[in-house]
């Protein structure tokens, strides 16, 4: 039986809830390389989620895996912060990850509605 590990990441505590000023979320779904979910884990653990917490306008980071498949959710702010991140940041990030990839990433971008 294969089980869902999800793992949340935040500069302060898990949360439970959707801050009322978090506008998006940026989706990035993939599949890895047989074999390569330990060093994904690590390399997001002292990587990706440190960048991700310097970036203007991040709030925070839901990571799931369930055996060779990765779905990462990140919450920001503003579109700007988001759109910045994407152009000048995330492409280092993806190059780190090319390696344990099995094809290409899958990146959407969802606006929160605001109630």
């Amino acid at each position: 039986m294969t089980t869902t590990t999800p793992t949340t990441h935040s500069t302060t505590t898990p949360k439970t809830t959707f801050h009322p000023r978090d506008r998006l979320a940026r989706s990035v779904r993939f599949a890895l390389v047989k074999g390569k979910k330990a060093d994904c884990t690590k390399l997001f653990n002292a990587e990706v989620l440190p960048t991700l917490c310097k970036q203007d306008g991040f709030s925070d980071e839901l990571l799931m895996v369930q055996d060779d498949h990765v779905v990462g959710v990140s919450l920001w702010y503003n579109p700007e912060s988001l759109k910045k991140y994407a152009a000048s940041v995330y492409p280092r990030i993806a190059q780190l990850l090319s390696p344990m990839l099995s094809g290409k990433a899958i990146i959407e971008t969802y606006e929160l509605p605001t109630a």
